[in-house]
């Protein structure tokens, strides 16, 4: 009897160490290490990665400087030369769109760029020799217009989070190389010493055009980011058609002999800022 009292006294307080044990030590704030749940892992606030978010639309306001264009001199069958001819012009503006492709596991990047591009001439400025005298030729009525189409293969790199970054960046460069729709037009060419005269000349037309690009986006969300950027683009040789006499002016020039207004190359600096998403 002794011992069946015993062995009951001893069983009570193991059943209350394995059954109430857990219930004591939460009571008292504490905890078993066995029973742990795992540490939660923290929401990700970082952004979009490319395995996630391959797929990028980019839309950017573009101010711009186009290059000063330098004209070849060139001389005409019947003697009529142009030659020391510039234009100048002023600070442009344009508007961009730009989709891209950014490959899992790598660090490279494609993009497909397009836009239009609009400068307005500050200054054209030459000389006409014509008729066994030179005169200077001068206009401020022109403009150039542009829409390019550029292919990009790139490198691409994640920016660390944290202000500046907010919700952390990228930085993407790469050479591009493409073509581009021009047309420009100078117009209302006084001649000096000939008041009464007026010239103009332009072309549109397609020509080569290669470039670079440097971009950074900064996220502000997960899939949308602020994006600045910056993109050079040349061009091949380009002849923007002969010399003409406007209409109402006395015809000086040689009927189908005017000199080619022509250029080894253009270039122009675009600044690029807008917003990309990622999807």
């Amino acid at each position: 009897m002794k011992t069946t009292i015993f062995c009951c006294a001893l069983a009570l307080p193991l059943a209350a160490s394995t059954g109430y044990a857990q219930s004591v030590e939460e009571l008292l704030g504490l905890t078993v290490p066995g029973m742990q749940a795992p540490p939660s892992t923290p929401e990700d606030s970082s952004h979009a990665s490319a395995e996630e978010a391959p797929l990028y639309l980019s839309f950017t306001v573009n101010p711009l400087v186009q290059g000063d264009i330098a004209l070849q001199s060139t001389t005409a069958q019947g003697g009529a030369a142009l030659s020391s001819s510039k234009i100048k012009f002023d600070v442009g503006v344009g508007v961009g769109v730009a989709v891209g492709y950014r490959i899992p596991d790598t660090y490279v990047v494609l993009e497909l760029s397009s836009g239009f591009l609009w400068s307005e001439v500050n200054n054209f400025s030459g000389s006409l020799t014509l008729g066994g005298g030179t005169d200077q030729l001068n206009s401020t009525d022109g403009s150039l217009y542009q829409i390019p189409i550029l292919a990009s293969a790139g490198l691409e790199f994640d920016l660390p989070g944290g202000w500046p970054f907010l919700n952390g960046g990228l930085i993407r460069f790469g050479p591009s190389v493409g073509v581009t729709w021009y047309d420009l037009n100078v117009n209302n060419i006084s001649r000096g010493g000939f008041p009464n005269e007026r010239y103009t000349f332009g072309r549109s037309g397609w020509v080569f055009a290669y470039g670079a690009f440097v971009s950074i986006d900064f996220f502000l969300s997960h899939n949308v980011a602020l994006s600045i950027g910056y993109q050079f683009m040349g061009t091949s040789p380009i002849d923007y058609g002969g010399l003409e006499e406007e209409p109402g002016s006395p015809g000086a020039l040689p009927a189908g002999n005017s000199p080619s207004a022509k250029t080894n190359f253009t270039y122009v600096n675009i600044v690029k800022c807008g917003v990309s998403i990622y999807f």
